[in-house]
């Protein structure tokens, strides 16, 4: 059956490829080749069905662990799978009316999306896109062994160049007037042509990642995706020569608020000399002219002031390009791309703070508005993240991309590096409000990873200094942004609850889950949640039940939380204590939360896998739930494999928060420590500290060290499953070992 489905398809593919633009008996008759089209993906689309039950069957026998094992099938399937995507390339190819052969600028008269060759190009990238992510070494080390010759590479390059000119004119053609002004029908042929060049730049950047140049790992010595975008001449004939304004086409889609666009971006930004294309083709220019148009219309000319009233959880809604824009920028900020000079990093960090500026009422209010729109947020903070990172000095002590020293010190260096706020100055105090508001927002999320009935009671010192910062100041606030929940021990949770976001309490539909692990006796048993007054039944979802969509809520803030963290580690190693708020106390929960939350996970992770394999064995002599209750609740396998998912995800990122926060407790020690040698007199520009307030250094010990004890990190360490390898645990450790020595020498000076 499979090599009949394999042979049916190279058949049709064929057809397309021949019928390519040419005239005589070789075209198609007229309306045919579209349907042909539609028939291929339909064959691809059954092929995959067959593979991917075939690897169910083999997973199910093997218990789930048939890495490395022979596997004849999937061997021919590489096989088979790389002679139908070199006929689906070269059957896109055909449709720009060149045969496969031209420069793919040929068809872009064509490639609007009303055309019948881009419907069909359309079409056909879907069946290449099943075609390559079903191949894609997701959990390999290397690159499945297809050999593609030059032609089928030559074919791939022509497919990519029209795909691009079919994503691009399908605006250009509309007169840009964005996604409003397409028919539906038009940017479905957008986003597929898209997806099609998204799969195969991918593809070939994963062989040439595992290639060399003397096993033809690169199209005639120049790499694919400079051969599609760059200004490198193309080498030989028959293959799509190189077209700069090829990507400034896609480019320019981002001025038009395209919410797809980004994401086909962003991939090339991901690539090898990506980063360094998109700079060429205007990308920062097009994302700060985007961010300009946008706050001039919805906020004026000066892009607005900062509200007043301040809520977590009030009404804001993002634009809804914004996290699209801010993945594009951080794969930029972020990119290892060789080609990037210290010089145009700079420049690209300069043009980042333009965006920030526009941005920075829409940032206030995201940050404000947690947990509405958390992803953005997430992805905002680790914007300002990757900005203050730039700014830093390189891991070997070399001075970085806007180091103004001459010195080779690392402290001289330091001292004369330049840092956000010199970028940000004179915005009327927008990098002070933004270091507030994400220092408040850490703080929160630290303290309540979960809801607060399932967390851990704090340590008992940790809490009585708390109280007694609170009665000292009672006309004091201690943070300047209320929490929509109110009421003590309110918490962005109770947000959620309410359905201040999209996804609030369990639904009918929901699975009940166990409660998640926080590293609270009552939670860390896999328990059933308990209604008020006695227990409930746990295949009916209530407002305190656990489920899927609430895991995805605490992933959401958790990746928040760790983005906050790194921020102000970053942002507290160049700048002052005054600059950025260090509360010891807020600090030392954070650490406990995290911790312990860390751990039961491992613990959880632990039990799971154990009884997870017990009900495998319980299946396959088909054992089974009632099926009244197991829509809702399933069987422990079920719940138990909905679980693993989330919990791989929460497990590391607590884990590394937990480090982080150890880092900001260090920092703040330390500072204390240099302001009381220092007289508590401000001694430098940048790193000297402030006049400390009175009882300073007793608080801090009072706070950091139940939460040392509580933890007892210098011993055990984090202990997360996946979270950390031994090296940063070794590190977390000696962090803490760090902390304790200041403490020592804190409380022998009080």
């Amino acid at each position: 059956k499979r090599e009949m489905l394999v042979e049916l398809t190279c058949l049709a593919l064929s057809r397309l490829v021949a019928d390519g633009g040419h005239a005589g008996g070789a075209a198609l008759e007229d309306g045919a080749a579209l349907p042909l089209s539609i028939a291929a993906l339909r064959l691809v689309s059954a092929l995959n069905d067959l593979d991917d039950s075939r690897a169910a069957a083999r997973a199910a026998v093997s218990g789930g662990d048939d890495a490395g094992a022979e596997n004849p099938a999937a061997a021919v399937f590489d096989e088979e799978r790389g002679r139908v995507g070199a006929l689906l390339a070269a059957a896109i190819a055909s449709c720009s009316g060149s045969g496969g052969g031209g420069n793919g600028g040929a068809g872009a008269a064509s490639a609007s999306a009303g055309g019948l060759r881009a419907e069909r190009a359309a079409v056909l990238s879907c069946a290449l896109s099943a075609v390559l992510r079903c191949g894609s070494p997701s959990s390999s080390k290397e690159e499945p062994g297809v050999k593609l010759s030059l032609g089928e590479r030559g074919a791939y390059l022509s497919a990519a160049a029209y795909l691009s000119d079919v994503a691009a004119a399908v605006v250009a053609g509309q007169g840009g007037g964005g996604d409003a002004a397409r028919s539906e029908k038009a940017r479905a042929v957008s986003v597929a042509a898209r997806s099609g060049l998204t799969d195969i730049v991918a593809h070939f950047n994963r062989i040439e990642k595992y290639s060399d140049d003397s096993d033809g790992g690169r199209l005639y010595g120049t790499p694919f995706l400079v051969h599609l975008f760059g200004t490198e001449a193309s080498g030989g004939g028959g293959t799509a020569a190189a077209s700069p304004g090829r990507l400034a086409g896609l480019v320019c889609l981002l001025t038009t608020y395209d919410e797809d666009a980004p994401r086909c971006l962003e991939r090339i930004a991901c690539c090898a000399r990506g980063a360094s294309l998109l700079l060429s083709a205007g990308t920062m220019n097009a994302l700060v002219d985007a961010a300009a148009r946008y706050s001039t219309e919805v906020y004026g000319p000066d892009g607005g002031t900062f509200d007043r009233v301040e809520s977590y959880g009030s009404v804001f809604r993002a634009p809804p390009f914004l996290s699209g824009h801010l993945t594009l920028l951080n794969a930029m900020l972020s990119s290892s791309d060789a080609d990037l000079t210290s010089s145009i990093r700079r420049q690209m960090v300069l043009d980042a703070t333009k965006l920030v500026r526009w941005y920075a009422v829409t940032g206030d209010s995201l940050l404000r508005t947690f947990p509405r729109h958390g992803d953005v947020t997430a992805k905002f903070v680790a914007c300002l993240y990757l900005m203050s990172d730039s700014m830093a000095e390189d891991g070997d002590g070399a001075r970085g991309p806007f180091d103004s020293s001459s010195s080779s010190s690392s402290s001289a260096a330091r001292r004369g590096r330049l840092g956000l706020e010199d970028l940000l100055q004179g915005d009327d105090g927008l990098l002070a409000r933004l270091d507030r508001l994400i220092s408040e927002l850490a703080y929160h999320l630290s303290e309540f990873p979960f809801p607060s009935r399932l967390l851990p009671p704090l340590p008992v010192g940790l809490s009585a200094v708390e109280r007694a910062r609170a009665s000292r100041n009672t006309s004091a606030h201690a943070h300047t942004v209320a929490f929509a929940g109110g009421g003590e021990g309110g918490s962005w949770w109770d947000d959620a609850a309410n359905g201040t976001t999209a996804v609030g309490s369990s639904g009918s539909r929901s699975i009940v889950l166990p409660d998640p692990p926080t590293g609270s006796a009552s939670t860390d048993g896999r328990r059933w949640p308990t209604a008020t007054g006695g227990p409930q039944d746990p295949s009916v979802p209530t407002a305190d039940s656990w489920s899927e969509e609430k895991y995805g809520l605490a992933i959401t803030a958790a990746r928040c939380l760790e983005s906050c963290l790194l921020y102000l580690t970053s942002r507290a190693e160049q700048t002052s204590s005054s600059t950025i708020p260090l509360d010891s106390i807020a600090l030392s929960k954070g650490l406990c939360r995290c911790s312990d939350a860390a751990r039961a996970i491992g613990e959880r992770l632990r039990g799971l896998q154990i009884s997870r394999d017990a009900e495998i064995a319980d299946m396959m002599r088909g054992a089974s739930l009632s099926m009244t209750k197991s829509h809702r609740r399933g069987s422990n396998g079920t719940t138990a494999a909905i679980e693993i998912a989330p919990l791989l995800v929460l497990g590391p990122i607590f884990g590394r928060c937990a480090s982080n926060v150890l880092l900001l407790l260090e920092g703040a020690l330390s500072r204390h420590v240099e302001t009381v040698a220092a007289g508590g007199r401000g001694t430098g520009r940048r790193r000297g500290p402030s006049a400390l307030p009175a009882g300073a250094g007793e608080e801090l010990v009072r706070a950091i060290s139940p939460a040392m004890e509580h933890t007892q990190i210098e011993t055990l360490g984090i202990r997360c499953i996946g979270a950390l390898d031994s090296g940063v645990d070794d590190f977390a450790r000696n962090v803490a070992k760090s902390i304790g020595a200041a403490l020592e020498q804190i409380s022998r000076s009080m």
